[in-house]
C-alpha cells in the first residue's frame, strides 16, 4: 500500500486543528481490570491517504472505486489490546489496520521525515537507517534505547548514520520518535465520503491498572481503606479540549480526581459527581474532568484517590461491633440469672444468636471488587464479631459452671470491645497515614521533597 508519508505525518502533527475534542472513559470492572473507552469526535483531512480494499469476485485490487480513508485516531501503548472493539457514532463496528500494517505505515512514514531533513551521512547510511526505524516502531524491547542512541548521538549499530543536531530535542521528529518507541499508531479504515466530515470514532479495549496487583498497594488499601489509581491520558494536548471520566460504583467514594495541566502548577477542570444526570445505573455514578491543552503534560496521567468507606459494610462493622459488645457485656453483668434459668438461657442464647447472623450475611454481602481492599478489613471484623457472638450464645448449652461461663464471656467481650474500637482507629488509620504529621515522625528534619502528586495526595 502506497501512501503519502510526508502528508500523513502533517495530518498527525496537525491533529489539534481537526480533532475537536477527545474523551478517556474508565469503567472498573473487577479489583484490577477495567475498559477503557477513547472516543475522538474530528473532522476528517482530505489529505489523508487513500486504502484499497480488495475485491477478489472482480479482479480488482486498487483502484478509486474500491478505497477508502486511513485516519490516524491515537497513540496507544505497544502491547496487545484485549477485547479490542471500534465504532462510530451510530454504533456500527468500523475496521481498523493490522498491526503489521500500523508498523510499516509507521515506519515508512519515519523513515521519510528523516530522509526529509537530509540527516543521513552516506547512501549506505539508509538500509541502516531503514532498520533502526524498523526496530523503533517495532515490538523489540529495546525500542526505546535504540531511540534515544539514534537521536542523541545519531548511531545505531555503533555505526553513525544521521547527525543528532539536525533533530532537536523540542523538534516534531524527535518527539514522534521518541513516542513511536513507545507506542504505536492506532488506524481505523473509513469510507473515503467521510473526507472533509465530522465523524465520531469510539474505540475501547481492557484495561488492567498495575497498582491492584501490587501486594504493597494492597495491604495499604486494607490497612487504610484507600486506594491510589493513575489513568492513562491518551492525547490529551492532540485535540481542541481533553475531557476524562471514571465510572465508580457506589460503594467507593471518590476522595479526588485530577489531571495536569501543562506548566503541573494550577488545577484543571473541577471533580464533579454528575450520577444523578449521566448514570442510568443506580449502583454507578460519573466523575469526570476536562482541560484544554496546547502541549503535552508533563505527567501524562490522572490522578485517582479511591476510599472505600461509603457502604453499608463500614457502618456495621462500627454499628455492629458496638451492638455485639454490648450485648456480651450485658450478658456478663447478669451472668447469674442466665445460668440458672435453663428456659431464660435459652431464650438469650437465641436472642444473641439472631444478630450473630444479620453481622454473618452483611460480611458475605456482594459488593464491587474495586472496593474489596479496602472494605476487606470490614469484613473481617464483622466475621469476628459474629462468631464472638455464636461462641457467647453456645457456652450455656455446652457447660453449666458458673465461673467457666464468666470467664469465657468475659473473654467473649473484651474481644469484642477490642475489636470495635480496632475497626474505629481504622477509620482515621487513612488519614494519619497520609498525614505531613507522620512524615515528620518516619523522616525527621529530613523529609525528601514531594513531587506534584504526592503533594497533592496529602492534602486530600
Amino acid at each position: 500500500m502506497e501512501i503519502n508519508a510526508l502528508e500523513l505525518a502533517v495530518a498527525i502533527i496537525q491533529w489539534p486543528q481537526w480533532c475537536h475534542r477527545r474523551v478517556d472513559k474508565y469503567e472498573p470492572l473487577g479489583s484490577d481490570r477495567g475498559r477503557s473507552q477513547h472516543s475522538i469526535d474530528c473532522t476528517i483531512p482530505a489529505s489523508l491517504p487513500d486504502y484499497y480494499v480488495p475485491n477478489f469476485a472482480d479482479g480488482i485490487t486498487e483502484t478509486s472505486s474500491n478505497s477508502q480513508v486511513i485516519v490516524p485516531v491515537a497513540l496507544v501503548a505497544k502491547g496487545t489490546l484485549q477485547e479490542f472493539d471500534a465504532r462510530n457514532s451510530s454504533d456500527e463496528s468500523i475496521p481498523v489496520l493490522t498491526r503489521r500494517e500500523n508498523s510499516s505505515i509507521s515506519a515508512t512514514m519515519l523513515e521519510a521525515l528523516f530522509l526529509e531533513q537530509a540527516g543521513i551521512l552516506s547512501d549506505a547510511s539508509s538500509e541502516l537507517l531503514s532498520e533502526a526505524v524498523h526496530t523503533i516502531v517495532g515490538d523489540s524491547a529495546n525500542a526505546l534505547s535504540v531511540a534515544q542512541e539514534l537521536l542523541q548521538a545519531g548511531r545505531f549499530l555503533n555505526k553513525k548514520i544521521i547527525d543528532p543536531e539536525l533533530f532537536p530535542v523540542d523538534g516534531l521528529i524527535h518527539t514522534m520518535t521518541l513516542n513511536l518507541a513507545q507506542g504505536f499508531l492506532l488506524f481505523v479504515v473509513l469510507p473515503k465520503e467521510c473526507r472533509n466530515q465530522r465523524v465520531v470514532i469510539k474505540i475501547s479495549y481492557s484495561w488492567n491498572f498495575d497498582v491492584g496487583l501490587s501486594r504493597t498497594a494492597k495491604r495499604r488499601a486494607f490497612l487504610t481503606g484507600r486506594r491510589s489509581l493513575t489513568l492513562p491520558m491518551t492525547g490529551p494536548s492532540d485535540a481542541g479540549s481533553y475531557h476524562l471520566e471514571f465510572r465508580i460504583p457506589q460503594s467507593v467514594r471518590c476522595k479526588g480526581m485530577r489531571i495536569p495541566n501543562p506548566n503541573e502548577l494550577v488545577e484543571v477542570g473541577a471533580a464533579e459527581d454528575n450520577s444523578e444526570l449521566s448514570s442510568r445505573d443506580s449502583n454507578y455514578s460519573t466523575i469526570h474532568l476536562n482541560a484544554s491543552y496546547k502541549s503535552p503534560p508533563q505527567v501524562n496521567g490522572a490522578w485517582l484517590e479511591l476510599h472505600g468507606a461509603k457502604s453499608l459494610l463500614s457502618w456495621a462493622s462500627l454499628i455492629g461491633s458496638f451492638i455485639a459488645s454490648g450485648l456480651m457485656w450485658m450478658l456478663v453483668l447478669y451472668q447469674s440469672q442466665v445460668v440458672t434459668d435453663a428456659t431464660y438461657s435459652s431464650a438469650i442464647a437465641l436472642f444473641v444468636t439472631l444478630p450473630a447472623l444479620f453481622l454473618g450475611f452483611v460480611s458475605i454481602r456482594e459488593d464491587h471488587s474495586l472496593g474489596q481492599h479496602m472494605a476487606l478489613a470490614h469484613r473481617i471484623v464483622l466475621i469476628i464479631q459474629a462468631l464472638l457472638l455464636f461462641f457467647t450464645a453456645g457456652v450455656p448449652l455446652v457447660t453449666k459452671d458458673a465461673c467457666v461461663i464468666r470467664i469465657l464471656w468475659l473473654i467473649f467481650a473484651s474481644a469484642g470491645t477490642l475489636l470495635w474500637l480496632l475497626a474505629i482507629l481504622r477509620q482515621f488509620v487513612g488519614q494519619v497515614a497520609k498525614s505531613r504529621f507522620m512524615r515528620v515522625l518516619y523522616y525527621g528534619a529530613n523529609q525528601p521533597e514531594l513531587s506534584l502528586e504526592q503533594e497533592w495526595r496529602l492534602n486530600l
